[in-house]
């Protein structure tokens, strides 16, 4: 009787079925033929090619809490009723892209193994000759309901070709600081930027506490090697053809760095991968010294990051103004190396410019369209200049400004990919990253 009533058949009929011998009871859904609605054999078809790229998707959302231990720099220590985990471990394997206007495609794999208290990492990416990537982190989450903390080393070797750089300021064709081979011959330089190779090799250990629910420290170290070099790829935009490479502190040296850095953050916001409310404080400093190579080297950095989420008549709306500085100070009257100088990820038109001090300046309006996409639109505003006291009006008046839009994918607690199309006086910038997420702070990978 209750099979009659759950699949709609009238109870004499079940009965019919049941008593007759030597038969199974024949099976019977209750359906006749299956209806067809117009569009069908599209969808199927649809279905049928998204298949691989939709079970891509699945998995990276499924690696998603792994990644925002290991990757995501905004989340510091994870929530700890999330570091909780499940019994046993997990492993992850999952595409991650990355495409920028101007910059080789690199394309690579990650793999993540996760179990309650440890998270391992690994990854490789190839751009082509002499572009490549390969990545291992370790991670251990431990400290109690009290006290959460997370420890992480890990290491990389890279090689990057196709490498730009303008020169220092604001406006580099007329700063007095670069020197031009061109112009060093009487003529103009007819090139503005020149192209260098880097090989590098770098280890980092790090640990990090949330002090309250919403406030993290962190403090990290790192031994690092770099070798940059002419790319010759491009003989008349080569580093060495363009600037006089003498003039240039860190052209043509081989530097090992010790780096040790202290930050602290507040994060309000209940939500650090969707669009939520809240605001958001980072401050940072941290020192440089060489250990062998063959240039002698120290420096400190310092600086700060303010953001505030405000929601716009749906909580999911959010409007997002946001202000990054970021300082670099000599130390014992000794030249930076100009690779070391900030740089401006937080812009994003082209991130050509290179100095002792940046300030960028954001607002965006971002908003969900469903719980794993949302869209926002941006406008950017950046400018450098030597030191604080250098600033004046000009360099305000000849900011490098930026505007677009963008999709981003996220979970509850990390970005798992963006496209970003950005429009400047200098043309048309897009970005793709996915599986990789940097937005704030971490000077350790970015620089």
């Amino acid at each position: 009787m209750l099979l009659a009533l759950l699949f709609g058949i009238s109870p004499s009929r079940a009965a019919v079925a049941k008593e007759a011998p030597g038969q199974d009871a024949p099976s019977i859904s209750g359906i006749d033929r299956v209806k067809r609605e117009p569009g069908d054999t599209a969808r199927a078809v649809g279905n049928a090619v998204l298949v691989v790229p939709r079970t891509l998707i699945d998995w990276s959302f499924a690696g998603t809490f792994a990644v925002a231990n290991l990757v995501a720099n905004k989340q510091l220590v994870p929530r700890y009723r999330d570091a909780l985990g499940t019994p046993g471990g997990d492993i992850f394997l999952f595409p991650t892209v990355f495409a920028e206007t101007d910059a080789p495609l690199n394309l690579g794999a990650r793999i993540i193994i996760k179990t309650r208290h440890v998270s391992s990492s690994f990854r490789t990416g190839y751009g082509g000759n002499n572009n490549l990537v390969v990545e291992g982190r370790l991670g251990f989450r431990g400290g109690g309901t009290r006290l959460p903390f997370a420890i992480s080393l890990e290491g990389l070797h890279e090689r990057r070709s196709d490498q730009d750089y303008y020169g220092l300021g604001l406006t580099p064709l007329t700063d007095s600081r670069n020197i031009f081979r061109s112009r060093a011959s009487g003529r103009e330089p007819t090139v503005a930027r020149g192209q260098y190779f880097e090989e590098r090799e770098r280890l980092i250990a790090g640990i990090a506490w949330r002090l309250t629910h919403n406030f993290e420290f962190y403090v990290s170290g790192s031994i690092g090697r770099r070798v940059i070099t002419d790319d010759p790829k491009d003989e008349l935009a080569m580093f060495s053809t363009v600037f006089e490479p003498a003039s240039v502190a860190g052209f043509g040296s081989r530097t090992w760095l010790t780096y040790l850095e202290g930050a602290i953050q507040f994060d309000s916001r209940k939500s650090t991968g969707r669009p939520s409310p809240g605001f958001l404080l980072e401050s940072y400093v941290g020192g440089a010294q060489d250990i062998f190579g063959t240039d002698q080297v120290a420096f400190a950095r310092l600086g700060f990051r303010a953001a505030g989420f405000i929601p716009i008549y749906r909580r999911r709306n959010i409007l997002s103004p946001r202000l990054v500085v970021d300082r670099l100070q000599p130390l014992g009257g000794l030249e930076v190396p100009f690779i070391e100088l900030p740089r401006q990820p937080e812009f994003r038109g082209f991130d050509h410019r290179r100095d002792a001090l940046s300030i960028v300046a954001s607002l965006d309006y971002a908003w969900e369209l469903v719980p794993f996409m949302g869209m926002r639109i941006f406008a950017d505003g950046a400018t450098v200049a030597p030191r604080v006291q250098d600033l004046d009006v000009r360099d305000f008046v000849a900011m490098r400004f930026a505007a677009g839009l963008g999709i981003d994918l996220y979970s509850a607690n990390a970005e798992i990919g963006r496209l970003t199309t950005a429009f400047s006086n200098e043309g048309v910038n897009v970005l793709l990253a996915f599986g990789v997420s940097s937005r704030y702070g971490d000077r350790q990978h970015r620089d």
